[in-house]
Order: C-alpha cells, then sequence, then structure tokens
C-alpha cells in the first residue's frame, strides 16, 4: 500500500480502479503497476490535499514498507485545457480579462482563470480555442484600438504598437 496526498485541483479527476505507476530510487529501471484503491473523500483543511491509498502488486516483496518513491497518476479531463500565455492576461478592478482580436479591433473579455503552470494559465470560462488574443497587449492598448493580424492558423498574431496576439490553443 502506498499513501499520496493529491492537490484539490486534481482530486476529481481521479477514480477508484485506475492505473497508478510507482517508480523507487532502488529499482531506476523498474516501474511498478498499481491502482487506486481508496480516496479520503475530503480535502485537508490546512493543505487542500486528499489522501490516496494506491495498492501494488508485490509478489517478489522488492518493495519493502517505508521506501521513498514516486507515485504518478495518469489524469484525463472530458474536454481538453484551454491553455492561454500568462502574458495575456490583464488585472484590474473589474478582475481578470484578455484582450481579444475582432473585426480587427481589440475587446477585453472577462475570463476565469484555473491552473497557473507559469508561463501558461488554464482558462476555464470565457474564450473559446477559436479566439485570436493578445498575447503582450501592455498599458497602451485599450477597448477597441484597431490591431492588424500578423500571419494566420493556430499561431496569429496582432499588431499595434507593442501588441501581439494569436489564436488560444488547447
Amino acid at each position: 500500500r502506498v499513501f499520496i496526498h493529491v492537490p484539490q485541483i486534481y482530486a476529481t479527476d481521479i477514480t477508484i480502479g485506475q492505473p497508478a505507476y510507482l517508480k523507487v530510487r532502488n529499482y531506476p529501471e523498474r516501474e511498478f503497476r498499481g491502482t487506486v484503491a481508496r480516496a479520503a473523500d475530503e480535502l485537508s483543511a490546512s493543505t487542500r490535499t486528499m489522501l490516496l491509498e494506491l495498492h501494488f502488486p508485490n509478489p517478489d516483496a522488492a518493495l519493502y514498507s517505508g521506501m521513498y518513491g514516486q507515485a504518478r497518476i495518469e489524469l484525463s479531463r472530458a474536454e481538453p485545457a484551454l491553455m492561454i500565455p500568462s502574458s495575456a492576461l490583464l488585472f484590474n478592478a473589474s478582475g481578470l480579462h484578455v484582450a481579444v482580436v475582432r473585426a480587427g479591433r481589440a475587446h477585453f473579455q472577462k475570463v476565469a482563470v484555473g491552473r497557473d503552470f507559469g508561463a501558461e494559465l488554464e482558462v476555464l470560462s470565457g474564450l473559446s480555442p477559436e479566439d485570436s488574443i493578445i498575447v503582450n497587449p501592455g498599458e497602451r492598448i485599450t477597448e477597441g484600438t484597431a490591431v492588424q493580424a500578423i500571419g494566420h492558423g493556430p499561431a496569429v498574431a496582432a499588431r499595434s504598437n507593442t501588441a501581439e496576439a494569436r489564436t488560444a490553443a488547447n
């Protein structure tokens, strides 16, 4: 049995019985296969993590109690995450926004963000994959500023002073 703490953001994506993988330092070339056996069904108030119990068959007694290892559980979502560069996000008194390009003009679209991966952010609502966003809007971009698209396809850009736009991608 292996016990792990899973961050809140991933807790609802894990189901009992799904595959789990374990690597230990003693066997760097070996990956043990197991399953998610139990979940605490509650989050720790102090860490915002959920305790999971993983079971790994150990017929050759290679795994010892107390060994240090790294567990991995593959997560999949019904819909892939919509990701944008973090430089595209604008903060102001009315909330979080992204500048999108519509009919050659910049428009501010309110968004809700999920996970922060440093250079990229997950967008939960407010954008669609077809939206062209201004990647680095700068301070000079205002609602209705005329912008010119540069290129086409999945990496569309726009030009207006220092603005750059591209299509939001999964």
